[in-house]
């Protein structure tokens, strides 16, 4: 019995790496599907159940991921990933990142208005009451793929008429520079959580799976706070680059 395991860990641990070979040398490109349980089962001599067992470890090192009912596939490598680290260091938003890497963006409004005072709000955005803020939740979509989803809240007092506007087609950051309170510097934060329901839906990802949070408070020149955001942003198809000098 020992023998007959030791077999088994060994063929389980060459067909690890003969996949992960075939991942890295683009015998698989991204997308494309993984032969199915049945004929890597039979091509490497184990039972499905332990072909199930290696997949699972591929998938949670990032070479595939699952489709329920359709099949493995390849998914795409982290050097491929979309490097989202510009946007610390360099102030471009969001959408001039993507664009300069050749993808095309689409906003998608998911929900606007006013929304009610909170604690949280009145602090970030240094407001108070009677103060009114404007919420807008759009989903940022990268060559049809969602990428992040971003709530964002505004002073009404500094934008009364901005529930006129399209933010699906209009630029939010262009229609607070016209009305004369254009983002010129902010903190930022950012930091991995679990996806939840909401978040998961909207970027269809599996309800914990992690994603990059953001909070971004945007400031006028003048000091002014006219924006908080939470951004939240897929991993497994964006990367943070963090650039280090070293003094001795």
């Amino acid at each position: 019995m020992k023998q007959k395991n030791e077999e088994t860990e060994m063929k389980k641990i060459r067909m690890s790496q003969q996949i992960r070979s075939f991942l890295e040398n683009g015998t698989y490109l991204p997308g494309s599907a993984l032969p199915s349980e049945r004929e890597m089962a039979e091509e490497y001599g184990i039972s499905r159940m332990a072909v199930k067992s290696v997949l699972k470890e591929l998938a949670e090192d990032g070479y595939i991921y699952r489709i329920q009912g359709k099949g493995t596939f390849v998914q795409k490598r982290i050097h491929e990933k979309t490097a989202l680290g510009v946007l610390s260091s360099d102030g471009r938003s969001f959408s001039e990142v993507m664009k300069r890497q050749g993808i095309h963006i689409e906003n998608r409004v998911i929900a606007k208005g006013e929304v009610p005072m909170t604690s949280l709000l009145k602090k970030r955005l240094q407001l108070e009451e009677p103060d009114e803020i404007y919420g807008l939740y759009r989903i940022r979509m990268g060559n049809g793929i969602p990428y992040a989803v971003e709530l964002t809240y505004l002073p009404l007092k500094y934008f009364p008429e901005v529930d006129k506007r399209d933010f699906a087609h209009v630029s939010l950051y262009s229609y607070m520079e016209a009305k004369g309170f254009g983002v010129k510097k902010g903190p930022q934060t950012m930091c991995v959580v679990p996806a939840d329901d909401y978040v998961a839906n909207y970027l269809e990802l599996e309800v914990g799976q992690p994603v990059y949070r953001f909070e971004f408070c945007g400031k006028t020149k003048k000091g002014e706070v006219v924006e908080y955001t939470e951004s939240y942003t897929r991993t497994d198809r964006t990367e943070i680059r963090i650039q280090a000098s070293f003094k001795r």
